[in-house]
């Protein structure tokens, strides 16, 4: 018995084939082996649908993934006997009549996608049943996803960088030709599929055309939180970060993005949560690449342009994308290779190499140099501290004098009215005068300040809502210095540090996030608003990196 994968002969209890690890379960359901009917069972009982005959054509072999549209299995056409990918879409995107008719259409479109460098969809099935899902029938295709690749190599050359992102735009080039946007490019959907023959290089085909566009249409952008959107928005484009029309300038930012991943090891934008890097998509200039890398500058301008946030101003489609990069790559290597040329012609005329070469130096006038150096060093070092020694004692001896004048000023007329002032007479207080105080209660500088501009103790624990949606929140000021504050805003699972600072005067506070301690999806913010008179209440209004891109700013109130 041997694996339909690699055709390697395969032991009698073997789960997984040794020579390319696939399951042995497409190959062993064939016989009578009642170990293995029990190892189908087991696995049946994990996933009804393996086992299972979809429309009496697709026979379920085993599972091979799981993403955000459904679950990915290896089945058999039975009446052809080679093996497909058959998709099973989540029911929530087939609920009723219309989201049916979305998915026929979508399926259709990307049906008629036919290119080498995309994955071919065969067939599709409708949800007949609560257990018999809506499907779509696509080839199957031998390789790992471009995400496995990236996280075993981190990056890659730019030679082998352009080579794929060849194969991406000429899959994703004909799709646009036909009017058909991805909306949804990432490493995630496209498949490296390694050389088959010696000589031959590793390709890549993309995948899920249509159903981005299905998602999108059925999923809502729900707020869980202050700045938790649904959704992975390394690459998306600013346009749909803001909900706007999608056409084939979306994906060339995807594509950039990836481009920008596969050269540099990570994506242009990161963020501690999914609003601030949409934040960075909508205002901030995709970092430099390290010149570590030796990435060509045309093949990184064309990179940044792909990248702008004006669509005007990137690659009208996939194909100029394409272009683009590999005439980035072939400007860089004929002028590599020009330049290397004329060495070499060079150097097979005089039979040298063509290196810069300076005229000899004596070995005394070479060790004469060295000293003046050394002595011209030295000097320059003396001279430096010098400067500073200089710079030193003219700030103490003239800056400050008018500091020490000033200062014996105040106390030689401080003298001065305390002995002209009555000794039963009071003294209007200020912040920088000491506080005469009594041996049955000493104030401290700090309680110097008039009672109308005490800085009110707040620290303790406040509860109140906060946020866009009026969640409950708990506020916990743990430090207070004077009119500074610091301390942890709790909010379901989410942990939040924050700093603050209140006007003892107007009992205006101000308040801002700094860091998330505990949770995901949180987008940092700042608020202002006001203390009650009695200093039991504050409440104000705020706004997170994310809702301030979209004027969005909430009301909160805390009380004690």
């Amino acid at each position: 018995m041997n694996c339909t994968g690699c055709r390697q002969v395969l032991e009698d209890e073997a789960r997984f084939c040794s020579g390319c690890g696939a399951s042995t379960a497409g190959v062993r359901e064939e016989t009578d082996d009642p170990s293995w009917q029990e190892t189908l069972k087991d696995e049946r009982a994990v996933d009804p649908l393996i086992g299972r005959v979809l429309d009496a054509k697709y026979e379920v072999i085993e599972r091979l993934g799981e993403g955000g549209m459904g679950a990915v299995y290896r089945a058999r056409r039975l009446h052809i006997g080679d093996e497909i990918a058959v998709k099973a879409l989540h029911q929530r995107f087939v609920l009723d009549a219309a989201s049916v008719e979305r998915f026929r259409r979508e399926a259709r479109s990307a049906a008629m996608i036919r290119h080498a460098n995309v994955v071919t969809i065969h067939d599709f099935g409708e949800a007949q049943a609560a257990d018999a899902p809506a499907y779509i029938v696509m080839e199957l295709v031998r390789g790992v996803s471009l995400r496995e690749v990236l996280k075993r190599e981190k990056r890659f050359n730019p030679q082998r960088a352009v080579a794929l992102m060849r194969d991406i735009c000429a899959g994703v080039g004909v799709a646009h030709r036909q009017g058909v946007v991805h909306r949804d490019l990432k490493p995630d959907n496209v498949i490296v599929v390694p050389p088959a023959d010696e000589g031959e290089r590793e390709t890549a085909k993309v995948v899920d055309f249509g159903l981005a566009k299905l998602r999108d249409m059925t999923t809502e952008f729900n707020l869980t939180q202050t700045g938790a959107v649904v959704g992975t928005p390394y690459y998306m484009s600013p346009e749909q970060c803001q909900d706007g029309q999608l056409d084939a300038r979306a994906d060339v930012y995807s594509l950039g993005v990836m481009l920008y991943e596969m050269l540099a090891g990570a994506p242009p934008f990161q963020a501690n949560s999914l609003a601030g890097i949409i934040a960075k998509h909508l205002n901030e200039a995709p970092p430099a690449l390290p010149p570590s890398l030796a990435i060509p500058p045309a093949l990184e301008a064309v990179c940044r342009r792909a990248l702008a946030k004006n669509p005007d101003e990137r690659q009208t489609d996939a194909a100029e994308l394409n272009r683009e990069c590999q005439t980035a790559l072939t400007e860089s290597n004929v002028n590599a290779q020009v330049s290397t040329s004329a060495a070499w012609r060079t150097t097979l005329q005089t039979g040298t190499p063509t290196l810069p070469t300076l005229p000899a130096t004596p070995p005394r006038e070479r060790q004469s140099n060295w000293m003046k150096w050394a002595i011209a060093g030295f000097g320059a070092l003396l001279l430096l501290g010098a400067v500073i020694v200089a710079s030193v004692i003219k700030y103490m001896t003239v800056d400050l004098a008018p500091q020490r004048e000033a200062s014996a000023t105040n106390v030689s007329s401080e003298a001065h009215s305390n002995e002209a002032r009555p000794m039963n007479e009071s003294r209007p207080l200020s912040d920088d005068m000491p506080v005469e105080t009594s041996e049955a209660g000493r104030q401290t500088e700090s309680e110097s300040v008039a009672p109308s501009a005490k800085a009110q103790n707040l620290k303790g624990t406040w509860t109140g809502t906060y946020g866009p949606l009026n969640i409950p929140a708990t506020l916990i000021i743990k430090e207070q210095q004077g009119d500074k504050l610091s301390g942890v805003l709790e909010q379901g699972s989410v942990r939040v540090a924050f700093t603050g600072k209140i006007n003892p005067a107007s009992r205006q506070l101000a308040i801002e996030e700094t860091k998330v301690l505990r949770g995901d999806g949180w987008s940092l913010g700042k608020s202002t608003g006001e203390l009650s008179a009695d200093g039991r209440q504050m409440s104000g209004t705020g706004a997170d990196a994310f809702g301030a891109q979209l004027g969005m700013s909430y009301n909160w109130s805390f009380s004690r």
